[in-house]
């Protein structure tokens, strides 16, 4: 499941009811703004392992724009890798290597 999270500000009650309707495996949460997740997120998304690559500060604006996260839920896996992504794709791309307990490993991404 993909959500623009406008910030991550107004888009509790949109992901709350995502999850309680379809427990998505995924979830790819697109312009967060943040260089970290907050606590209530992570609270929130206990169930989930999360992988973030923060936006950058943008140097004229001193603000953060883009910024994405995966939320990739643990019960459904065997393990979960994060993958390091080249510094200039930081706030546009989070990804990781996903091993189901039974079958392949998948390769796994949120791009904003």
């Amino acid at each position: 499941c993909t959500l623009n999270t406008r910030g991550l500000h107004s888009s509790y009650a949109d992901i709350a009811k995502i999850r309680k309707d379809w427990e998505p495996t995924l979830l790819s949460l697109t312009e967060t703004h943040h260089g970290r997740v907050s606590s209530f997120w992570r609270t929130e998304l206990k169930q989930y392992k999360i992988i973030q690559n923060p936006a950058p500060i943008d140097d004229d604006t001193g603000r953060r724009y883009a910024g994405t996260i995966l939320a990739v839920r643990r019960d459904c896996f065997y393990s979960i890798t994060a993958i390091p992504t080249p510094a200039a794709l930081h706030g546009y791309v989070a990804a990781a290597i996903a091993t189901p307990h039974s079958g392949p490993s998948l390769l796994i991404f949120s791009v904003y």
